[in-house]
């Protein structure tokens, strides 16, 4: 391992010289090591991606993704260089958790960077990741939201069929609409549905359904291979994780999670809090029934025009009884949306993304 501070081995420590001079004697032109002391694997941060020899290695390894793709090609470069002996080398690249990768989302920000670069300046290199099909936008992070619209428009209008074909799968609910698999460059789907028949567009290409435009645009383009025969469990597996996101989303909604402000809870919550400890002992006891009451109204989840009230008095100059009773009394206004007509979801199109290796 080799760090700013220099090389660490099994043995003990080296410095950085010792350490890459066991690593690539043959570039850096210095006598070989004994077989013990040789290096095979050497493991570094961006400290080496630029400005070194190290053509005597065959393999790069990328741990990570670099936030642009000029950094990619520096790391490779460092090997893939006039002098190897190597005719070829050779390019692999870790791939993070579903869940890290759909958090982070490197690999489109990277295809995103290098288009945009390709579109302004212009470049003969090769996009930064072996399957490009699979992260690059076909449009410019650049384009604006209606363009990214009629790309999705056009990439849909183009799947039209003169006679929609309904495929039927033995053990699996019907669907109302059709379903279809195809062999893609990430596993995911993309399924056309409705709520309370307002529609939807949602995908899956790294574990996480979304109606983001990007995902849904990358999710579609690569939609390239041969149609593939439907397997239930697939569709069942599919079913289920559009379920979770519906009742998620309804949850989230009904709750008012999306306009919650942490801070502002962190500061009424304090509010509170200080409102106890500084009352006169005579007045404590009292304060403390209405104080009870207002940090569980702070500190639960509600709607959103209950969130703006919160909001509100977390910002206020009342005085602290009346700061309590305030926030006290909200605990009339709490209104639960699970009422007797829930939100209906109903699936109308869905086409299963299968990777093949």
């Amino acid at each position: 391992m080799l760090t700013a501070r220099g090389g660490v081995v099994a043995g003990g420590k080296l410095t950085r010289d010792e350490t890459l001079a066991r690593f690539a004697p043959n570039a850096l032109r210095v006598e070989a090591p004994r077989r013990a002391e040789r290096i095979d694997l050497l493991l570094a941060t961006d400290l080496l991606s630029e400005g070194m020899n190290l053509q005597d290695a065959d393999v790069v390894v990328h741990l990570d993704v670099p936030w642009t793709s000029a950094r990619m090609e520096q790391r490779v470069g460092r090997i893939a260089r006039m002098g190897s002996v190597h005719p070829r080398v050779h390019v692999y690249l870790i791939r993070p958790p579903a869940s890290a990768a759909a958090l982070l989302g490197s690999e489109l920000l990277v295809q995103k960077k290098w288009s945009a670069a390709k579109h302004a300046i212009g470049s003969t290199a090769r996009p930064p990741f072996a399957d490009a099909r699979s992260t690059e936008i076909p449009i410019s992070v650049l384009d604006s939201v209606p363009e990214k619209t009629e790309r999705l428009r056009g990439i849909l209008e183009s799947w039209r069929r003169s006679e929609p074909i309904m495929e039927r799968i033995d053990g699996a609910e019907s669907l109302d609409g059709d379903v279809a698999s195809v062999q893609a460059t990430h596993s995911g789907f993309v399924a056309a549905l409705s709520v309370n028949d307002q529609p939807f567009l949602v995908s899956s290409i790294s574990g996480r359904v979304s109606t983001d435009l990007d995902c849904q645009i990358a999710a579609c383009s690569s939609c390239e291979g041969l149609e593939l025969e439907t397997d239930p469990e697939n569709y069942l597996g599919v079913v289920d994780q559009i379920r979770a996101w519906f009742h998620h989303d309804r949850a989230a909604e009904s709750a008012g999670v999306g306009g919650s402000r942490p801070r502002a809870r962190k500061r009424l919550l304090s509010r509170i809090d200080a409102a106890i400890e500084s009352s006169p002992p005579h007045v404590r006891i009292s304060r403390s029934r209405d104080a009870a009451r207002a940090r569980s109204i702070a500190a639960g989840e509600h709607g959103a025009a209950l969130e703006a009230e919160l909001d509100l008095l977390a910002h206020s100059l009342l005085p602290d009884d009346q700061l309590l009773a305030a926030v006290a009394a909200l605990d009339s206004k709490r209104v639960w949306e699970h009422g007797s007509h829930p939100a209906k979801l109903t699936i109308h199109a869905m086409l299963l993304l299968r990777e093949t290796p």
